[in-house]
């Protein structure tokens, strides 16, 4: 753990970007196509060190290149921030009574009953570095629950916080952010819009001075001219929408 680190500094790269609007609570961004590595996970948006260490795994070294007639697994540079976004579907567990049919006139037989449930299912993501740009030049992930995905370019609202999240946060606030979006004349958002946290920081960082985003994907619809900011500068948007 760096000091740096707990104090909120940010030392590896992060995503280059064009601001195409500025607004007092979001900015609309473009972001150009990327790759990223990808795991799937279950339960809430807090239960995701598994697929962290999943993620971390590849590119610590649990991957494989191919070098002549031999295989070497590699090191890949860490980026932030880290992605997570909620599925569409969720992963219904095993639910019993078992039914079985003996004929067509008998009922069903019950074998055993246990209780049922369904869990939520979530992804996380590390976007690579950029000095890749296709999926061949990336060592292959030796854990088969590692996916490596090309992402087209994308645009998106995005909301910058501080603090501590949870699924209840970052549903309050994506549901703020779209009803500002949909007063928005120079963008149209999607009703069904699926939010996108990205993380910053590690876990030792200070709470208030942890960098948390919203990533809402949008269409703009006014011609891009060009950026207002330069796009291998970093920047933010501080927070003026109410807290959740």
């Amino acid at each position: 753990m760096s000091i740096g680190s707990l104090f909120g500094k940010i030392d590896v790269e992060t995503p280059k970007h064009r601001v195409l609007k500025k607004t007092d609570d979001y900015e609309i961004r473009v972001y150009p196509p990327s790759i990223r590595a990808e795991a799937e996970y279950e339960g809430e948006l807090a239960d995701a060190n598994g697929s962290f260490r999943l993620l971390a795994g590849y590119i610590f070294g649990k991957n494989t290149v191919k070098n002549g007639e031999s295989n070497e697994n590699t090191k890949v540079a860490m980026t932030v921030p880290v992605l997570t976004e909620k599925e569409n579907n969720t992963k219904v567990a095993m639910t019993a009574p078992v039914l079985t049919e003996a004929n067509s006139e008998a009922p069903p037989v019950s074998t055993e009953t246990t209780s049922s449930s369904s869990n939520k299912l979530y992804k996380m993501a590390f976007t690579m570095p950029s000095q890749y740009s296709k999926i061949s030049d990336l060592p292959t992930p030796i854990d088969s629950r590692v996916k490596l995905t090309e992402v087209p370019e994308q645009t998106f609202a995005t909301f910058t916080f501080s603090g501590f999240n949870s699924d209840s946060k970052v549903k309050t606030l994506s549901e703020k952010i779209i009803a500002a979006l949909k007063q928005d004349q120079d963008v149209s958002v999607a009703d069904d819009a699926k939010s996108i946290l990205a993380r910053y920081n590690p876990p030792w960082t200070l709470p208030f001075l942890r960098k948390n985003e919203i990533l809402i994907p949008v269409t703009y619809l006014k011609p891009i001219t060009e950026p207002e900011i330069d796009p291998e500068i970093e920047t933010s948007t501080t927070a003026n929408l109410p807290s959740a």
